[in-house]
């Protein structure tokens, strides 16, 4: 028996509304964000935000005494004066290759460390399963222990 390919409404016809339609909705949501983004508002916002960052820089240059004012300039000096200077570079590879060294030492002596507790470790382990399974004043833990 062959399959009804019959619709109840005519596809062309639904498919035109459905394009229309889409057009439609596509003008409005782009009408809409260009009415929101239109908004005299935000011209208000914006003269808002440069008078409060005037306000702000008004009442940092109020704050800040001649004293203050003259401490920021010698550290600025400062700090130029700094950044002019030739730094001693042997005197700094010499220090990074001193603490190569003593990072390496502490590897080493951190290796020696973790290998013992690594040999600790199953000794006691066994030690406890001999307490476990004997009883605590039994030959096979003193043996244990004494190891």
């Amino acid at each position: 028996m062959p399959v009804p390919t019959q619709t109840f409404r005519n596809t062309k016809k639904l498919n035109l509304i459905f394009a229309v339609s889409s057009l439609v909705l596509l003008a409005s949501t782009l009408w809409m964000v260009l009415a929101d983004h239109t908004k005299p508002w935000r011209n208000y916002q914006i003269q808002r935000d440069v008078w409060e960052t005037a306000m702000t820089l008004d009442a940092q240059d109020r704050a800040i005494t001649r004293e203050f004012r003259n401490q920021l300039e010698q550290l600025k000096e400062r700090i130029e004066q700094i950044r002019r200077e030739d730094l001693p570079t042997e005197e700094i590879v010499a220090k990074e290759k001193a603490i190569a060294q003593l990072q390496s030492e502490i590897g080493r002596r951190g290796l020696k460390k973790d290998v013992k507790k690594s040999h600790l470790t199953p000794t006691s382990q066994q030690m406890e399963k001999a307490k476990l399974k004997h009883g605590e004043a039994s030959k096979e833990a003193h043996q244990r222990r004494d190891e």
